[in-house]
Parts: C-alpha cells; structure tokens; sequence
C-alpha cells in the first residue's frame, strides 16, 4: 500500500469518527437533539399600495396604467414561516385611507378571514396544524393577484429543539 492511501485512509477514519462524536442527523431530517416545543410566532403583516390612483395624480405617467389594471395593493411581507404545532398571530395593519382589504386563507385554516377597513388593524390567532405551503390573500374583488402571500408550515421535526427567541 502507498503512503497516500494510508494517510488518506486515516484521515476518512478521522473524519468518521469526528462526526459520529459530534452526532449525525438521523434518516428523514430527524435531529437527534432535543424535541422541538411549539413556539407563539407573532407577524404583522401591513397592505402596501404600490399603484394607486392617488400615485397616478402625483405622477401622470402612472395615470394610464392604473386606468387599465386599476389600484395595485400588496402584502409585506408576503411569506410567513413557522413549525407545525406553533401558534400563530398576525396583526394585519391596513395603511391606507380610503381602500378595505381582507386577509383570508385557504383550507385547512379557512376559518381565517378578517376585514379590515380603511387605516385600521385586525389580529387574528390560530395553531399550525397541517404541514405544508397555504395561501392568504385578499377576496376584495381586484385585489388579487397581488394581494396574496404564503405561509409556509414546516415539520415539528425540522425544529430540532429550536427555541424562539422573541
């Protein structure tokens, strides 16, 4: 045997035996740390305008484009992620004066769905149950497709003893 596959050799045994004592993640994303522990996550989530009629005044040249696609709203932020298992608050702030908006789920969490008038907030709560990417938008006819955003629920499993630190 060469003295390069000796010396490579010992060093694969090295490295095997590092990370065996420091601990591999087990088959299926598993940690072998601590079990996570659901967490509250609190998001606010604020309706942006980003073409308005009242920036078409300001700006004439948006004045053609607001007439054919009308007002333009958005979420930000538009992605809100969590651990199955966490309990979930939003405060939906609406900023603008005179526009309502909606913030509404999709299945499961459907029971989710709040008004929220002109320069006004409402909060609502509810557990991430169900794994996976879900929608929330607003129903306010014309608002979508750019009123919408995602909350995305991953598995208990990949908290890996993770402890919010809020």
């Amino acid at each position: 045997m060469s003295i390069k596959r000796i010396a490579m050799g010992g060093l694969l045994l090295a490295l095997v035996a590092g990370l065996l004592a420091v601990g591999l993640p087990t088959i299926q994303g598993q940690s072998q740390g601590a079990a996570y522990t659901p967490q509250t996550r609190n998001f606010t989530v604020v309706t942006v305008p980003t073409l308005t009629h009242e920036s078409a005044e300001a700006m004439p040249s948006y004045a053609p484009v607001v007439k054919h696609f009308g007002e333009i709203f958005t979420f930000f932020p538009d992605v809100l992620v969590v651990y199955q298992g966490d309990t979930v608050n939003v405060t939906i702030k609406n900023l603008q004066i005179d526009d309502p908006h909606t913030f509404t789920m999709s299945a499961p969490y459907d029971n989710v769905n709040v008004a929220i008038g002109p320069n006004s907030e409402q909060k609502v709560s509810f557990k991430a149950t169900d794994v996976g990417t879900f929608e929330f938008y607003c129903t306010i006819p014309g608002h979508l497709p750019y009123m919408y955003g995602q909350l995305v629920v991953l598995p208990d499993s990949m908290g890996g003893g993770y402890q919010n630190k809020q």
